[in-house]
């Protein structure tokens, strides 16, 4: 899965370093993750038809398309919002957090359980940003595919994955 996603990586060609990903795509246009996912891979996908018409691409979006995306976004946002802890500036957030980058230049928090026998995920989870309609979004998501089980199952859910500063409690409507 990481080899077709750094492939399409390669291949895309929206900057991953502007922060303004954002700017060009609303997020607030859209109503669910999945949809703004879609939107953007095929944005991806026409702006590198465009740059390169010899290249052929299937009529469907893969999955790999659709998880550069999400990547895509992650790193916008976090390039946004934490501009100066992705510059190696010793933050409070920083120090708290004592966050890394990956090799796909997500910022990840690192816990103390980083030893234990866990998915990555798990050990490290992504930083997002706490007010942001993605992050609403996404809590949205994890929402309904828990079948509205309520805050502490969406809670938990989420945080296998991501982690969201300001807080123990995610104050998104649900």
């Amino acid at each position: 899965q990481t080899l077709l996603t750094a492939s399409f990586e390669t291949r895309t060609s929206l900057d991953t370093d502007n922060p303004a990903l954002h700017h060009v795509i609303d997020t607030k246009r859209f109503s669910t993750l999945d949809k703004l996912f879609r939107v953007t891979a095929y944005v991806c996908r026409f702006i590198h038809t465009l740059r390169n018409p010899s290249t052929e691409s299937a009529e469907l979006l893969t999955a790999a398309e659709i998880i550069a995306a999400e990547q895509l976004w992650i790193r916008s946002l976090q390039r946004h919002y934490y501009s100066k802890e992705i510059q190696g500036q010793k933050t409070c957030l920083v120090r708290q957090l004592r966050l890394i980058i990956d090799k796909n230049g997500i910022l990840r928090a690192k816990h103390r359980i980083e030893n234990a026998s866990l998915q990555y995920s798990a050990k490290f989870p992504i930083l997002l940003p706490p007010n942001d309609h993605f992050t609403s979004l996404l809590i949205k998501k994890a929402h309904s595919s828990l079948m509205h089980s309520g805050t502490l199952s969406t809670m938990t859910h989420i945080r296998k994955i991501y982690w969201k500063v300001c807080g123990n409690v995610f104050e998104a409507p649900l």
